[in-house]
């Protein structure tokens, strides 16, 4: 049986036993399931991603070559920092521990141009700003626990 058609019989089935159940509890069991199946599609994507990438070319180099890992971590790294550094001043100016006589589009336009800032409440724009630090944090502290939980 298919991915599709195993999805199709899953939400066929669960049609069938919440038939008789109150309205909300119905959507939110339905729901679930939905979010269940597109967590499982996600997965099942992700590893034949996975499995692709791990037949190409670039991974059989770095998989050969002593330098070709260390040079890719390297340019990753610098990556990072360029893009955090860009980003960093406008979220501090964002939530208001920084660079406050710079008005926020002066310091978009100077820092990331591809960012349009839009007029939205002051809440809005201070959360976005605490909740991009945040995530450029975890992704570091991801990226340097990989080599903990690694396999290689």
């Amino acid at each position: 049986m298919s991915a599709g058609a195993a999805a199709r019989v899953a939400r066929w089935w669960t049609r069938v036993y919440t038939a008789g159940l109150p309205h909300d509890l119905r959507d939110m069991r339905r729901a679930e399931v939905e979010s269940d199946l597109w967590s499982l599609g996600s997965l099942v994507v992700m590893g034949a991603a996975w499995l692709w990438l791990s037949q190409t070319p670039q991974i059989a180099v770095m998989r050969d070559s002593s330098w070709a890992f260390p040079l890719a971590l390297v340019n990753h790294l610098v990556g990072l920092v360029l893009l955090i550094g860009m980003r960093l001043p406008l979220d501090l100016r964002l939530i208001g521990w920084s660079f406050e006589g710079v008005p926020v589009s002066q310091l978009a336009t100077r820092t990331a141009p591809f960012a349009a800032v839009g007029a939205v409440v002051p809440a809005a724009v201070r959360a976005s700003g605490y909740v991009s630090i945040i995530t450029w944090v975890a992704i570091l502290v991801a990226g340097r626990l990989i080599a903990f939980v690694s396999s290689h």
